[in-house]
């Protein structure tokens, strides 16, 4: 499978340049009296949040569910980090009721420490009449135990742990899921035999997918019936793959059926598929770069790569396998030029490190920083601005974009800040690009040293008073 190592797609809530990392999750599923309802899973990485000496980290997370522009369902609620161990990830569950039809589905994470730090993002849900026999979604798992009590994680005896994501990591060799059966047919007049028909498939780098894995599993329905299957992912190599559950009857005719993407990273076994490969990669540029220039290149490249792709290369970044390394190099410019792989890769290589050394802060290379990061994934700007001397504001500029082709939007702009004053120091503080940090409050932030104006601003406060002196929001309106 020419994608099956490294090139995932991105199925995940998450802003790259954003200071917070989430994940937020829908699954829908029927209660006991066949009214649907929909859970909520949010994961927050604890090292994207915002600490204090004196204060608990935490988020603010608030939910709605739109009609037609109307708010039908929402929530806001505080998750704060646990005290007993500052470091562990944030998760909670939230369950909504919603009647049958379309909605669009927004959350909106903000961190309590820092206002400035916000994820937003939006999904369409199809929220469907139970059917006479249904499935629900499914719930990719980092563990499930068994739990009688009555807390709101707990869900028919079983306390489950989402994976965030949809991202099983190396370390996850078998991995838990939870769907559940729904039927309105009376157990004591049902005679029919059925089964479940699980389907693990790849993809094969030209449009179409190949089977993986499958397995069967019979099964006596009733009104809901909870299951929980151990996927084995041991031999399940990096990349994307679609998981299909079927409900059959003995004669195989499908009755109903739910899929589901999982993002899969397994290097070490990446490791061991590629060891067996000879020829190409053998004689490839891969095997040519100094072991001391590796992880500068792999570097090089998260810019342009997933997000999904990032964690992979994270991983492989931090393991001490040299080959493992070279052949992340290799397959990812392969994937991009084929033959053409080594002209490929010493052609962005040049611009990489004259990037590097434009955008170089003494805090990393210069492509680690915003400025450069932004450079390499979007390209030069078509117009920039560059204040260094403005009254009550540190240096800050602005770049834009006539055009992007990857998020199909025009007039595109960053505005990056220098807050520190340390040479080179500049950060993302806004932009309208999607997928990026988008900050109301940018302007309130950039002139947080004007003092004097500051009286009377609140967290909901977007703009500052106009002054003649100030002109960011001029230039960012008119660039």
């Amino acid at each position: 499978m020419k994608n099956a190592l490294f090139c995932l797609l991105v199925l995940i809530s998450v802003c790259q340049l954003s200071a917070l990392d989430a994940s937020v999750q829908y699954s829908r599923y029927y209660d006991d009296q066949q009214n649907p309802y929909v859970e909520v899973y949010i994961n927050i990485i604890s090292s994207t949040l915002s600490t204090s000496s004196i204060k608990v980290p935490g988020v603010i997370l608030t939910l709605t569910f739109e009609q037609n522009g109307q708010i039908v369902n929402y929530g806001k609620f505080n998750i704060a980090a646990p005290l007993e161990n500052g470091k562990a990830d944030l998760f909670d569950i939230q369950r909504f009721k919603l009647s049958p039809g379309i909605y669009t589905a927004k959350y909106e994470i903000v961190d309590m420490l820092d206002p400035s730090a916000v994820v937003r993002g939006q999904s369409e849900l199809n929220i469907e009449t139970q059917p006479s026999i249904g499935l629900s979604d499914i719930t990719y798992c980092r563990s499930i135990k068994n739990d009688n009590s009555e807390s709101r994680s707990s869900k028919n005896g079983l306390v489950i742990e989402p994976l965030a994501f949809q991202y099983a990591d190396g370390g996850l060799s078998a991995m838990p899921l939870y769907y559940e059966i729904y039927s309105k047919k009376s157990p004591s007049n049902d005679t029919e035999d059925y089964f479940i028909h699980y389907e693990l498939y790849g993809e094969t780098g030209k449009g179409d997918e190949i089977l993986i894995r499958e397995a069967y599993k019979k099964v006596a329905i009733r009104s809901i019936l909870p299951m929980v299957y151990n996927l084995d992912l041991s031999r399940v190599s990096s990349g994307t793959y679609s998981l299909k559950i079927s409900l059959i009857n003995k004669e195989k005719d499908v009755l109903t059926s739910t899929r589901s993407t999982l993002l899969r990273s397994n290097p070490a076994l990446d490791y061991e598929l590629a060891a067996g490969n000879s020829g190409e990669f053998e004689n490839s540029f891969a095997t040519r770069i100094p072991t001391d220039s590796l992880d500068y290149y792999l570097k090089s490249i998260a810019p342009i790569v997933s997000n999904a792709m990032v964690n992979v290369l994270n991983e492989v970044e931090k393991s001490k396998n040299e080959k493992s390394k070279r052949f992340f190099l290799y397959k990812y410019w392969y994937d991009q030029y084929q033959e053409n792989a080594n002209t490929g890769f010493i052609a962005y290589s040049k611009v990489a490190k004259a990037v590097d050394r434009s955008f170089k802060s003494g805090f990393g290379y210069g492509f680690e920083t915003d400025r450069g990061f932004t450079f390499l994934k979007y390209g030069q700007p078509d117009d920039k601005v560059s204040i260094e001397d403005e009254p009550s504001a540190p240096p800050y500029e602005i770049w834009q974009y006539n055009s992007i082709t990857s998020t199909k939007q025009t007039n595109v702009k960053f505005l990056f800040y220098n807050p520190t004053l340390a040479n080179g120091d500049y950060r993302l503080l806004h932009s309208n690009c999607r997928g990026e940090r988008n900050n109301p409050r940018w302007e309130v932030d950039l002139y947080r040293s004007a003092l004097s104006e500051q009286e009377g601003v609140t967290v909901d406060t977007e703009n500052m008073p106009d002054n003649l002196n100030r002109n960011a929001r001029r230039w960012w309106n008119d660039i």
